[in-house]
């Protein structure tokens, strides 16, 4: 996490798991809470405000089910930062670089351009 604090924008990656996010990052989010609980930790939580928080992920569906990405959206608002871009791909046949390109460069871009 300190690693983290020293960048502007953080990118978050999960396949969608069950309408979820996975095992290890449902840990890490709920730990990342424990910066805005704990007294040592509150004035590293307290550097998270105002980043950006951007969001990679997958699944075998068109559309990112509400309760994944609400995950984020919550623990983000929580801790002050800025929900930034979104990136998903169905990959029910398989990553296809030649037909995610479009959504993985829209990402890029994004991240690359600062706020959205």
């Amino acid at each position: 996490m300190a690693r983290a604090l020293g960048f502007e924008q953080i990118i978050f990656a999960s396949p969608v798991y069950w309408y979820a996010v996975c095992a290890p990052m449902k840990v890490f989010l709920d730990r990342i809470s424990d910066y805005l609980k704990l007294p040592d930790l509150l004035a590293q939580g307290r550097a998270l405000r105002n980043k950006y928080a951007h969001v990679v992920c997958t699944s075998i569906v068109d559309d990112v089910p509400p309760s994944f990405i609400n995950a984020f959206q919550q623990t983000f608002s929580y801790l002050g930062m800025r929900h930034g871009a979104l990136a998903h791909v169905n990959c029910r046949d398989g990553y296809v670089p030649a037909r995610h390109e479009g959504e993985v460069l829209s990402f890029i871009r994004a991240v690359r351009n600062g706020p959205i």
